[in-house]
């Protein structure tokens, strides 16, 4: 997992309401470091 500067970018871009609940989904199991288990 990447460092905890990454993750709340992801939180914070959630909370903007910007949308893109998918790239945000996308981004945040990546940071976990898993596969997207709907793709």
């Amino acid at each position: 997992m990447k460092d905890s500067g990454d993750f709340n970018a992801v939180i914070i871009e959630a909370s903007a309401g910007t949308g893109k609940t998918r790239w945000i989904t996308e981004k945040f199991l990546a940071l976990l470091g898993k596969d997207d288990p709907a793709s």
